[in-house]
């Protein structure tokens, strides 16, 4: 179901509420006075923090769909949080630039003690960081959302699709995969391509 921002705000309010179809499920967008203080935040600050709440999760989403933005969630747990990217409402994808960036910066945050739960994969459409230090998600959040924003790593999704940048992904990552087996490192190197994850495990 598509909304418009005035039908957003009216389900926020709680003065309308929406189904999934005819006679589906409620659709939870109504807000509470706290939740619709954090509701704006997000917008501003162009990420959420999903602290349990659906409603939250559920108008932020919408909103990022009808504004055509990214959608930056963190989601705390115990000890870590998950962080993750989302560009599917919006008409651009991550460049290989900026999928680098995003790499970088992920694997930055992830906890040293248990690197092998600090698993990261950045995309074209979707990265996402399993593991990440609470006290560094906020920031890695904000930095993401300016590299999202910054037309230097950003690509306008039909030029993604072309067949001429999805040659430039596959030499990029056959140019990383050679420069790996020179130096004998046995790294993996990861992309979104434009159908399907392509995994590179350097032998």
């Amino acid at each position: 179901m598509s909304f418009t921002i005035t039908e957003l705000n009216k389900a926020i309010d709680g003065r309308v509420r929406y189904t999934m179809g005819k006679n589906g499920p409620k659709i939870p967008l109504q807000l509470n006075k706290k939740e619709k203080k954090i509701y704006e935040e997000s917008i501003q600050q162009g990420f959420v923090v999903n602290k349990g709440r659906p409603n939250l999760l559920g108008a932020y989403s919408t909103w990022c769909s009808i504004e055509k933005k990214p959608q930056i969630v963190i989601h705390p747990k115990i000890k870590y949080a998950c962080l993750e990217l989302d560009m599917i409402f919006t008409e651009f994808r991550i460049s290989i630039e900026g999928v680098e960036k995003i790499g970088h910066l992920m694997e930055s945050c992830c906890p040293e003690e248990f690197p092998q739960y600090g698993y990261s994969h950045p995309g074209s459409t979707f990265s996402f960081c399993e593991f990440i230090r609470k006290e560094k998600a906020r920031n890695a959040a904000k930095q993401i959302a300016e590299i999202v924003n910054d037309q230097r790593f950003v690509i306008h999704k039909d030029l993604y699709e072309s067949k001429e940048y999805q040659d430039k992904i596959r030499k990029c990552i056959d140019d990383k995969n050679l420069q790996y087996r020179k130096v004998g490192n046995k790294k993996k190197v990861i992309y979104i391509s434009f159908k399907r994850k392509i995994e590179i495990y350097l032998k």
